[in-house]
């Protein structure tokens, strides 16, 4: 979890989300009923859409859940020849750049793909048995932000066991002016972002599955006076992606 000046900045950002989706500032002509969003089903504005449920990112389905980003910082350690230990920026083309052997593509590959590479390329010309380790330093592709109406807005580290309750109580719950039905996810695709509206009032109930969370998700809870529309959704996802970046730099 990012603390300190993250959480400040993202109070600032949860507080002009607020003031964004306040029926008192603005007025987007949609009922302020808890179903309102789901005329919206459906509707695009740019690479946005809003889509019943989320399904997993194309890493996910591919099996790779926890796959190496671009711009992801690595350690690659190697035993027993310490000179050989370097700290590596996975690169725009998702390349890694190590001695002797030049670049390496790791984007894309799970660790244990990446120091099996290592292990074949550093075994083939250079060292007898190699072991090789490699780790995950910074990584603010493998981030949840989790933005707007939370006791503690911040930008968590994903993992396996991620979902949105587990999510919601790591920002302390929804502060007293949050809807317990509109919790929205925004989610990205090779096609754009896809963004749902989920309920955390059914998923306690056991109605509806506790959804999972992946890398590079955004959470972010409504007030329960504020209407939803596409302009503020988009707005809401605007705020929410420039404090994570502001807070969780590369």
């Amino acid at each position: 979890m990012v603390k300190g000046g993250a959480s400040a900045v993202l109070a600032l950002a949860g507080t002009m989300l607020l003031s964004a989706c306040n029926p008192g500032t603005q007025d987007y002509g949609l009922a302020p009923k808890p179903t309102a969003s789901k005329s919206l089903i459906g509707a695009s504005t740019g690479d946005l859409k809003v889509v019943r449920r989320l399904g997993p990112p194309e890493h996910a389905r591919n099996g790779k859940a926890n796959m190496i980003f671009k711009d992801d910082l690595l350690k690659i350690d190697f035993f027993e020849v310490n000179e050989l230990d370097k700290d590596v920026r996975v690169d725009g083309d998702g390349r890694i750049q190590l001695p002797l052997v030049g670049y390496v593509k790791a984007a894309g590959l799970e660790i244990p793909e990446l120091e099996t590479e290592l292990k074949r390329l550093y075994g083939r010309n250079y060292l007898q048995n190699p072991q090789i380790s490699v780790f995950v330093r910074h990584s603010t592709e493998r981030m949840i932000t989790m933005d707007g109406a939370f006791q503690h807005p911040g930008v968590f580290r994903a993992d396996a066991q991620s979902t949105l309750l587990r999510m919601v109580a790591k920002s302390e719950g929804l502060n007293e002016t949050a809807d317990e039905n509109k919790v929205f996810i925004f989610r990205k695709f090779k096609t754009g972002t896809r963004v749902a509206q989920y309920s955390l009032v059914k998923i306690r109930k056991g109605t509806e599955p506790d959804p999972r969370l992946y890398p590079r998700d955004v959470v972010v809870a409504f007030p329960s006076k504020s209407k939803i529309a596409l302009k503020n959704l988009k707005a809401a996802l605007g705020i929410a992606s420039t404090a994570a970046r502001t807070v969780a730099p590369l």
